[in-house]
């Protein structure tokens, strides 16, 4: 069939290409496709542009999935600085004062100094 495709000076057509070879004749499931790979309308081409739009896809999900875990990780650890920052702030105000300072003493502080600083305002 080829044969008769150049002797005749044109293209050969996807049913030529495929018909033409046992093994994609004989395969059941259409797994093995042959064609001009230059021909835009060539079977093998279109099979060739589904994967491309395929491995598109699964690159863009694979990237948000990776994004959402970044972004995850990221808030994860702005937490745990943020708590040990508060812990820290703890500790410094005890070394000031000199005494044992817990989250309600710490508290307290923070309103009095909040207090004094509304009053100089007025």
């Amino acid at each position: 069939m080829k044969l008769d495709a150049k002797k005749a000076g044109r293209k050969i057509t996807n049913k030529e290409a495929n018909a033409s070879c046992a093994c994609s004749a004989s395969c059941p499931t259409g797994a093995m496709v042959f064609g001009d790979a230059n021909a835009k309308t060539h079977d093998v081409n279109q099979l060739r542009e589904d994967d491309k739009m395929k491995i598109s896809s699964e690159i863009s999900l694979m990237m948000e999935k990776a994004k959402k875990e970044i972004e995850s990780e990221r808030d994860t650890a702005i937490s745990e600085l943020k708590n040990k920052f508060g812990e820290l702030v703890i500790d410094a105000a005890g070394k000031v004062i000199e005494k044992e300072v817990d989250e309600n003493v710490h508290s307290d502080l923070i309103k009095k100094a909040l207090e004094k600083e509304s009053l100089k305002n007025e």
